[in-house]
């Protein structure tokens, strides 16, 4: 029978649908194997890998239904389903062993020949075993046909296999080899689309009454084998683009590597090297290439550059910051990275890629620099006492903690401003370093706090002691700063490890325990910590958690003492005084609570307190008609300057419907020193509320007389010290009563206690006074029963 005959007996559609569903099958299993290569989650590269085996073992399977439903003889309906199963499995089998295999990063040579007889099994035992089972009645078995087909279909085989190889694995360079690639996958698909006709013509027997010559059974077999001779030879010209594009892509990132990179062998010579590598080494490049990598190297040794560089570690890339030391013998820090070079799995040499990070240190160490030191004084800061208190704890070596405090600092900074206080601390810190030079080391605690940390010494256990001394004597010597001489002094307060404790936060707590006690005690000199000491501070800590609930519990009333009129004895006004009553201690002393709560804050909240009270007062004064004269309050500085102050005042006196002048602002002249300009201001808008301003303790101040022109005051109080030792202050109390009266000022003596003291104000001209001569400050109800 002619084959052209046979032909027509086949279905011409499916002659054509087949070739172009095996060329599909074909582009499918390529775009499937790169998916799964790109794909870098190995969760999702194995599920992509079995959807995809099973999508094109269905692609191969339709092509084999489609051929086996086109040849021209009656099938066995009995095996139908079986066939079907048994082909998918063994499509789907073979696509998912070569999918597999195709994503090896360097597929071996015996990984290459078996995939690819496995492959050529599949393809022939689902072509063979799937047309025995439907056309079982027609098998007519061609020995030498079929040892022929088996052949051609194990060359096709292999030709695919390492097609989708070199795609898969290379497909980064294929960006100008694409027509290779198409190329490629028709003549895949035309090789593979011809196997089941010469399969078919290997073990079927076709019965149509006619035969056919024996040179034309050959034409399937010759087309399968030209496909399969290009489909071999294609690799050669696809590998040689991929090899030239790989030896560019190579070339360059070596040459063009923004990083020194050196290549070395085995024995650790240096046999490349790239522009950068030069331009950072300084050499020439035939001076690096035969010289041993070791040379340039300088922390680290010979026998740690051969581990390091040459691959004697289980990872493939090691990294390490060592020096390296250039033509002219100066030196550079780097970052190196060793990659060991493989080729078919044989250790060859190392790339060495070299960083340059000198500035990169300088900027490390800077920043490190920065984060432990003070950066006006250069001092070590916090942070770094701390840490070095921790290792001598860890240590178990006993060492003394000093903290200081400059007493005048914060007004001397005030007053001459923070620049030159800044100076100021410059020069405190170079003191300090060269008072304790090798023996500790100095920190800036912060503000005007240093804090020295002294290791006991083997020969002088006590050395923290005649430091502590010499501080105070070293800083009575002027420091001189554009042209002021100041002249500090220093409250120092001392704890020991271990001592006192093991706690490096409750050293410095104990220490700071210790300077405040030295503040407290007159300050210029220094104490060393003891539980006394912690006991009181605990009581100060507890005296302001109770201060905070005082006036929730009530424990907080306004007393009154009287101001009288010397002469005629009349009550002219009161001064209202905060008293506590505590609920289990009794009355606290003012000069205890009042200290307290201008440290902690709740001098704002207490005095504004009182301001209420008072005003609360007035209103039921005023109600049942009383005479009591003007009411003076007084005022810190934190409160004056509250830029709600002002408006307070006003919403109080609106409220009580109280007029401004029965009542009086006391404030000290310390108060207007620091802030003259403010605190004017602010005085002017409480007096144009109708108010009067009285100073507290006048003369006890710097300049008082220069201020009092300038500010809005009404009244001047001569301070008890003044009062106390009146005979021999006579000429100071003289002169400030003469100086009010000019001014046009009231003037009223306080603290005045004897009848001398009465009798010799009368005869200086006074005529206004408060003491316990007269009346000891009372209880609100008491001062209203006298009014």
């Amino acid at each position: 029978m002619p084959f052209h005959h046979i032909l027509d007996h086949f279905h011409t559609q499916y002659m054509i649908v087949i070739p172009i569903l095996s060329i599909i099958s074909c582009a499918l299993g390529l775009w499937i194997s790169k998916k799964v290569r790109k794909n870098e989650n190995e969760k999702n590269r194995n599920g992509i890998l079995i959807f995809g085996s099973l999508l094109l073992g269905f692609t191969f399977w339709i092509t084999l239904y489609l051929i086996m439903q086109m040849v021209p003889l009656p099938y066995s309906p009995s095996n139908y389903l079986l066939y079907l199963i048994s082909i998918y499995l063994f499509c789907f089998i073979g696509s998912l062993v070569i999918l597999a295999l195709a994503q090896t990063k360097e597929v071996k040579e015996s990984q290459y020949f078996w995939g690819s007889l496995f492959l050529a099994v599949c393809i022939l035992a689902a072509d063979t075993i799937g047309f025995a089972l439907m056309f079982k009645n027609h098998l007519h078995f061609n020995i030498i046909l079929y040892i022929t087909t088996s052949l051609l279909t194990i060359g096709s085989a292999f030709s695919v296999f390492r097609f989708v190889i070199l795609i898969t694995t290379d497909d980064v360079f294929q960006a100008t080899s694409k027509r290779l690639e198409y190329i490629g996958i028709v003549l895949a698909g035309v090789s593979l689309a011809n196997i089941p006709y010469i399969v078919l013509v290997s073990i079927l027997k076709f019965n149509l009454g006619y035969m056919y010559s024996d040179y034309e059974i050959f034409i399937p077999f010759t087309l399968t084998i030209a496909a399969n001779l290009l489909l071999m030879l294609l690799p050669y010209f696809l590998g040689d683009t991929i090899l030239i594009k790989k030896a560019n892509f190579y070339t360059s990132l070596f040459e063009h590597n923004p990083v020194a990179v050196i290549g070395i062998d085995l024995a650790g010579v240096i046999n490349s090297v790239n522009s950068e590598g030069i331009k950072l080494l300084e050499y020439e490049e035939e001076e690096l290439v035969g010289k041993s990598i070791s040379e340039i190297f300088m922390k680290v040794d010979k026998e740690k550059i051969k581990h390091y560089l040459l691959g004697h570690f289980k990872g493939k890339v090691h990294k390490f910051e060592t020096e390296i030391v250039l033509k002219n013998n100066t030196r550079k820090d780097v970052f190196v990275t060793a990659v060991r070079i493989i080729t078919k799995e044989k250790f060859i040499g190392t790339f060495v890629l070299v960083e340059d990070i000198t500035e990169k240190k300088k900027s490390e160490e800077q920043i490190k620099h920065l984060a432990f030191h003070d950066d006006l004084t250069q001092l070590s800061n916090r942070r770094l006492a701390k840490i070095t208190m921790n290792q001598y704890v860890e240590n178990n070596t006993p060492f003394t903690l000093m903290l200081l405090d400059f007493d005048r600092f914060k007004s001397i900074n005030d007053t001459l401003g923070h620049s030159f206080g800044d100076s100021l601390l410059q020069r405190i810190a170079k003191r300090l370093n060269n008072l304790v030079e090798e023996n500790g080391k100095v920190a800036r605690f912060g503000g005007d706090e240093f804090l020295i940390i002294i290791p006991d010494g083997s020969s002088d256990k006590d050395m923290y002691k005649s430091i502590a001394k010499s501080i105070n004597h070293v800083f009575r010597q002027p420091i001189l700063i554009d042209g002021y001489e100041i002249i500090l002094t220093a409250s120092v307060g001392i704890s020991r490890f271990p001592e006192h404790t093991t706690d490096v936060d409750d050293l410095v707590k104990y220490a700071d325990i210790a300077m405040y006690q030295m503040k407290e005690a007159g300050a210029n000199g220094f104490k060393e910590f003891n539980k006394e000491m912690s006991l009181h501070a605990d009581h100060k800590v507890g005296l302001e958690s109770d201060l905070q609930k005082a006036m929730d519990y009530q424990e907080l009333s306004v007393y009154y003492q009287p101001k009288y009129h010397i002469k005629s004895g009349k009550i002219i006004g009161a001064e209202a005084l905060l008293r506590w009553k505590h609920n289990k201690k009794g009355f606290i002393p003012p000069n205890e609570f009042i200290p307290l709560a201008e440290e902690s804050g709740l001098i704002v909240k207490l005095e504004k307190y009182v301001f209420a009270q008072v005003c609360k007062h007035i209103h039921r004064w005023a109600t049942s008609r009383k005479t009591f004269g003007r009411i003076s309050i007084n005022i810190s500085i934190v409160t004056l300057l509250r830029e709600d102050f002002v408006s307070f005042i006003a919403g109080l006196l609106q409220k009580y419907k109280i007029d401004g002048s029965i009542i009086e602002l006391e404030i000290t002249e310390r108060i207007v020193m620091k802030n003259e300009l403010v605190v004017n201001e602010t005085l002017k808008k409480i007096s144009e509320l109708g108010i009067s301003i009285s100073m507290d303790d006048f003369g006890t101040g710097y300049s008082s007389l220069s201020y009092l022109h300038k500010l809005q005051v009404d009244c001047i109080k001569i301070d008890k010290s003044f009062i106390d030792q009146i005979e021999g202050n006579i000429e100071v109390v003289s002169a400030i009563i003469s100086m009010a009266h000019n001014l046009k000022l009231e003037i009223i003596a306080e603290g005045v206690e004897t009848e001398a003291q009465v009798q010799k104000l009368i005869q200086l001209g006074c005529e206004q006074a408060q003491g316990f001569y007269f009346s000891k400050p009372i209880t609100m109800e008491s001062f209203e029963a006298i009014l």
